[in-house]
């Protein structure tokens, strides 16, 4: 991932973030595979204030590592299939 690509992609957790905040009934936001001391870890910090006291769980480990396989649902737009109910 570019250096813009990582700004872009912290950027959008901070709207992520913010949009959850205010919803009616917030989703359980995991970050995984994302370590401090790297590059993408300080792009989160720097771009979003008050990034390391977000109410969301920041994982080392990948989600893969985190989660029963049957239980993740890749979202993608470009999908035909809905996603499960």
């Amino acid at each position: 991932m570019s250096s813009k690509e990582k700004g872009k992609l912290a950027m959008q957790v901070g709207r992520l973030y913010g949009s959850n905040r205010w919803a009616d009934k917030p989703a359980h936001i995991y970050l995984t595979g994302l370590k401090k001391g790297r590059q993408l870890y300080q792009e989160m910090v720097n771009k979003n204030s008050g990034f390391e006291n977000y109410l969301i769980d920041v994982a080392e480990k990948t989600h893969v590592e985190l989660f029963p396989l049957d239980r993740i649902v890749y979202l993608s737009p470009d999908s035909c299939t809905p996603p499960p109910s």
